[in-house]
């Protein structure tokens, strides 16, 4: 609605923050209250068909043992057993995510199984958790085959959220509602920057990662 100008962002965001207030009032309060926007990328991420296939497979016999996709719109890579470290990149850390080394053992020849997600279908869009990192954002990394541009990027520090956007002209714009309103300001192109621009903000750590195919 808003692409096409029918309504203002800000009348887009009010009608699904009223959306969300109905779907579950205690995650997302209506008014001045916080919410968390980790609960907001996975409630508008979440998609009523999987874009993946999640299985657990022995390394040796090949048994496998189906289970839930975790994966949608919305991935949470805040998870112990990637073993983050600084010298990662976001790519990579994704990669580990859909073929993940676990502690389960088969039933069958009680060998350790791999936890492994396939793609259906290259998402569209892809929002990624990755809290207070230290590692190389990806402008660019391959997702199913296809390629994924970063699009967005969500600050959080002072229980406040500020964000910065990157267009199709690779030009980044930032956004603060306290500070720019409904506007927001041009910080240059992202083109020649340094690899560890997107990873802080004004003294705020990243909170969300958006990538698009477009």
């Amino acid at each position: 609605m808003h692409l096409h100008e029918r309504i203002s962002i800000e009348e887009a965001r009010d009608n699904v923050c009223q959306l969300l207030h109905e779907n579950n009032s205690e995650l997302f309060p209506m008014g001045a209250e916080y919410i968390n926007v980790v609960d907001l990328a996975s409630a508008v991420g979440g998609l009523s068909e999987s874009v993946a296939s999640t299985q657990y497979e022995c390394t040796k016999c090949e048994h496998v043992i189906y289970t839930n996709s975790e994966i949608d719109y919305f991935a949470e890579l805040q998870h112990s057993v990637l073993n983050i470290q600084q010298s990662d990149t976001v790519a990579g850390i994704l990669g580990r995510l859909l073929s993940l080394t676990t502690n389960n053992k088969c039933p069958k020849c009680n060998l350790a199984m791999l936890k492994n997600t396939y793609l259906n279908n290259t998402p569209e869009l892809l929002i990624l958790h990755l809290p207070y990192s230290e590692v190389k954002i990806n402008q660019k990394m391959k997702v199913g085959g296809k390629s994924m541009s970063l699009r967005g990027v969500v600050y959080y520090g002072s229980y406040h959220y500020t964000s910065r956007m990157i267009d199709m002209d690779k030009n980044v714009w930032f956004h603060d509602g306290m500070v720019t309103g409904s506007s927001s300001q041009s910080q240059g192109s992202s083109i020649k920057v340094k690899s560890k621009y997107f990873n802080k903000c004004n003294g705020k750590h990243i909170a969300l990662l958006v990538y698009t195919q477009l």
